[in-house]
């Protein structure tokens, strides 16, 4: 069943339609012969404000191998000069990788396939834009990054040595059965640059730069 969630909470009769949810999933469990178990599936990006009795159970986000599969399927799509772009450059390919990285494989496709349609090639700046419109429908911030990358920050040398190692480097990862780095934290007084390090290192590493504001997230309440 699907949006079952997003339709209850809107209404006005929910406790009746969570109650009968209740029911029927009991009832497909005890009518359940053979070991052959029914199971009421409820597939939807919100969450029930009504307890309907079933469990929650999240889906992860798909890993890098899995947007390689994606992207490889819409290669199959396109024109063969456009696929042998992309796979005769494999520095292209981690960059159009690295700009749907944290999207769900739906709108991984979709921003690949955005690309396709406004340019006619993939281009990881416009994947990258795609993610952006996605990223403020949700109330967070986009920053644009510093077009110079690296060369904005004066200084910081064994940083921006650590970003240049960072580069995703897939078969060497692969070799060594390792995963990318997830991040760094940056910490330091005011003023010292942090802001300016990481608007370079977007650049850098041709990423959407988003500003959460924590403050901002929690309510006034206890548990909000």
């Amino acid at each position: 069943a699907k949006d079952i969630n997003s339709l209850l909470n809107r209404a006005s009769t929910a406790p009746m339609i969570a109650r009968q949810i209740k029911d029927l999933n009991a009832q497909m469990m005890e009518t359940a012969q053979d070991e052959k178990l029914a199971q009421l599936i409820i597939v939807d990006t919100e969450e029930s404000q009504f307890p309907c009795g079933y469990q929650r159970c999240d889906m992860p986000l798909p890993d890098r191998k899995e947007l390689d599969i994606i992207l490889n399927e819409i290669l199959e799509s396109v024109e063969k000069a456009i696929a042998k772009e992309v796979r005769d450059n494999d520095e292209l390919r981690q960059r159009l990788l690295n700009a749907v990285s944290g999207l769900p494989a739906y709108q991984a496709s979709n921003a690949l396939a955005e690309s396709m349609s406004r340019i006619g090639r993939f281009d990881p700046k416009v994947v990258a834009e795609y993610k952006k419109v996605l990223v403020q429908a949700k109330g967070l911030e986009i920053i644009d990054p510093d077009p110079r990358g690296l060369d904005c920050i004066g200084g910081m040398e064994p940083v921006k040595e650590y970003a240049r190692e960072c580069e995703f480097d897939s078969e060497l990862l692969a070799k060594y059965d390792l995963t990318a780095p997830k991040g760094m934290i940056i910490s330091s007084p005011p003023g010292c640059g942090k802001s300016a390090l990481a608007k370079g290192l977007a650049s850098h590493w041709d990423f959407v730069l988003v500003r959460a504001d924590l403050g901002s997230a929690r309510g006034m309440y206890q548990g909000q």
